[in-house]
């Protein structure tokens, strides 16, 4: 990526903070460190002092020829889940200021509630309503003034604001996506009376339609604002301290990367900011062997994430919920889960065995640490059954304590259900297996698509030993475990690329569209995108503009993001984009209205901005043949589901595993910082880039002829 110089990626998770190394000979390697949650910054700090040591270097001499480093955060995530976040206040239209605890006006508005529980709440608006202050002011649909801004009712507001001691300010008026000039002077006498505050305009950050999903944004924006900022600047002074002065990348939500100085500017971007590289790596180890249909997962010590790839192209969203609370922004449609190694188990009120979403995180961690927690945990389940060596957790560099985690296990879960520790166990590994399928059941056949026509692309440090109760739970035949798999993120930001989104609404009937409008709309978002990324050192070469359009038909609420072409926007020929919307509308809902002749509505022009960025090659193995002996380490006695008891299996070296190496079912594959657990049903093959591919038995016949396999 950069010419003599290292590159790092850092993912920081709940639990583990991972690493990817490219070193200027092109040699990939990885290493995690345990997350240090009060302090995120000293996780990667250690991180890069044992890459340092790796290389025979001191930090100093190691961060001087580091040429870029790039950054997958959970501070955004982190302030908004905790609700640590800054005291935000909002400037709003007179009448509006209820917008945000009105939500969507229905159950599933913001949090997606459950239909049939009324028990559900929302999640708690992030302002006060003391803090909600109305404005006097009022721009109609098209972006005509209806009522003049009041600058002094604007004054007095920002006063209470002040007195209220704010951190944050968000400013959203009715329409501002088409005629900003109100929020513009709102932000004038901000910047004036009050400028301490982090301030977002929302027609900067999101200029579209629909002002509950604007005022959420930006109000997020704010929220998480402050938090980030001083992450970043304590982040980037640290480094510059210990000699770096290369180029630092922020992962975003839409899964590319930004600078730190736009991301200031954007904060609520950082949301999500790792699991949004994980497709980028399930796409690379996919496309070794000719799949463009993934199911990525990735399963750390805290979270679950899955989400689909399909025709080589990731599932995005226009806007999401995160947390509850609604982000209109371009997102990788992540499903994440609270099922992670460090997912606690308990019982509820009805009697029933759960896992997660609470986790034992990095500290004080699962029972078996030793280090303070006493509830037990899915590690601990699976170090009880056998799947982890208490030796050789993390290289053998944290010892485990089975007598603690069978204790706690059999304390909380096995003496109150009636269980054996072992039965006990058992159930808490198959819990959480379900709860992972069950989220995988949700992107994929609950959408009409069937998992097992995907291949399944495994990450995260507890992914490989779960990923074969999942498969099974839903029949899915071949998996990929790259070796990489505990740093997944870490490896798919070694493959993102620069992006930037823009977005502005322009509702018309195509019939009356303008010409010059919609040319123009779009040639200011290009030269905008195209300015930000040589800002960022991207050079022309390396730049490519994408276009699509939010389109439905006449009475419609929601539209379709189509696909149009710059020659076809250049022609001003919109009927390429009227088939695409048919056909496309056909495929999400199964319908389209174009044999009746429904007319068809823009209601949105979107750009990304996409600086390619230089990749690294795989580094690909020669053939060594099936036979695994010399990989063997001996047995251990796991239990086996399909026994529903203990047996003695074969653990093989996976670093001693190489290209055609074959593993037969059942059998325990250790790594330095994962373990991949093969049931009966599977069979494991090595490939030329280091990965496992695990397979059904049943299908080995068909992955030959398909030359999966050899």
């Amino acid at each position: 990526m950069s010419d003599q110089k290292y590159t790092v990626t850092a993912d920081v998770g709940g639990t583990f903070t991972d690493f990817v190394l490219l070193t200027p000979t092109g040699e990939m390697k990885v290493f995690k460190e345990p997350s240090t949650p009060k302090d995120p910054a000293l996780a990667i700090f250690n991180g890069l002092e044992r890459i340092a040591r790796s290389e025979n270097l001191n930090l100093k001499e190691f961060t001087e020829q580091i040429g870029i480093i790039i950054h997958g955060t959970t501070v955004a995530t982190n302030t908004l889940l905790t609700k640590a976040g800054a005291k935000v206040g909002l400037l709003t239209t007179e009448g509006m200021r209820d917008e945000l605890e009105q939500r969507l006006k229905d159950k599933f508005g913001e949090g997606k509630g459950e239909l049939f529980d009324h028990h559900w709440r929302p999640a708690p608006v992030l302002v006060r309503r003391k803090l909600r202050r109305p404005v006097k002011e009022r721009i109609g649909l098209g972006g005509v003034v209806i009522t003049p801004i009041d600058e002094q009712s604007v004054i007095e507001q920002i006063g209470y604001l002040k007195q209220e001691g704010v951190e944050g300010i968000a400013i959203c008026f009715m329409h501002s996506y088409a005629n900003p000039s109100h929020e513009q002077v709102a932000k004038r006498l901000v910047e004036e009376h009050y400028p301490e505050p982090y301030l977002t305009v929302s027609s900067e950050l999101a200029p579209q339609i629909r002002l509950f999903n604007r005022t959420s944004t930006s109000v997020l924006n704010s929220y998480v604002g402050p938090i980030v900022g001083t992450y970043m600047r304590s982040l980037i002074n640290k480094l510059e301290e210990a000699g770096f002065s290369g180029a630092l990348l922020v992962m975003q939500i839409n899964g590319g990367m930004l600078t730190p100085e736009v991301m200031a500017k954007m904060p609520v971007k950082s949301l999500t900011s790792g699991p949004a590289a994980g497709p980028t790596a399930g796409m690379i180890y996919a496309g070794v062997h000719g799949y463009t249909d993934v199911i990525c997962m990735d399963m750390g010590g805290t979270s679950f994430d899955t989400v689909m790839v399909r025709g080589g192209e990731v599932f995005t969203m226009r806007e999401g919920d995160i947390a509850g609370y609604r982000v209109g922004l371009p997102m990788i449609a992540v499903r994440t889960i609270g099922a992670g190694g460090g997912s606690i188990g308990w019982i509820d009120a009805a009697g029933l065995l759960q896992l997660g979403p609470d986790s034992a995180g990095a500290e004080p961690g699962p029972a078996a640490y030793g280090k303070g927690g006493t509830r037990p945990t899915c590690t601990d389940a699976d170090l009880v059954l056998g799947y982890i060596n208490k030796d050789f957790f993390a290289g053998g560099e944290i010892p485990l304590y089975p007598d603690k985690a069978g204790e706690a296990i059999r304390r909380d879960i096995a003496e109150p259900l009636g269980l054996s520790l072992t039965n006990a166990a058992a159930g808490m590994h198959h819990v959480i297996n379900v709860n992972m399928s069950l989220a995988i059941r949700e992107i994929t056949i609950e959408q009409g698509l069937d998992p097992r026509e995907f291949v399944l692309v495994v990450g995260g440090g507890a992914g490989a030993v779960h990923v074969g109760g999942i498969a099974a739970e839903l029949s899915i035949p071949l998996i990929i475990i790259p070796r990489e798999a505990p740093q997944f993120c870490a490896m798919g930001m070694m493959y993102a690329d620069v992006k930037h989104d823009y977005v502005t609404s322009y509702t018309e009937f195509f019939r009356s569209v303008d010409r010059d409008k919609f040319t123009s709309i779009f040639q200011e978002m290009r030269n905008e995108g195209e300015k930000l990324l040589r800002s960022e050192g991207i050079p022309d070469d390396r730049m490519e503009i994408l276009y699509t359009c939010d389109v439905r038909y006449d009475g419609q609420h929601h539209e379709v993001e189509v696909e149009i072409t710059q020659e076809e926007i250049d022609a001003f020929n919109l009927e390429p984009m009227r088939e695409r919307f048919h056909e496309k509308h056909m495929d999400i809902y199964a319908f389209n209205l174009k044999e009746v002749g429904t007319e068809c509505e823009l209601v949105s022009l979107r750009l990304t901005a996409v600086g390619r960025m230089v990749k690294p090659g795989m580094v690909k193995e020669d053939y060594q043949g099936e036979d695994s002996a010399k990989a063997e380490k001996g047995t251990r006695r796991v239990y086996l589901p399909d026994k529903k008891a203990f047996g003695d299996v074969i653990v093989y070296d996976a670093m001693k595993l190489g290209y055609g190496n074959k593993v037969i079912g059942p059998a325990i594959i250790e790594h330095p910082t994962t373990n991949i657990v093969v049931l009966a049903e599977y069979n494991v093959v090595y490939d030329e880039v280091g990965a496992a591919i695990m397979y059904l038995k049943s299908e080995e016949e068909r992955f030959k002829r398909e030359g999966i396999i050899k």
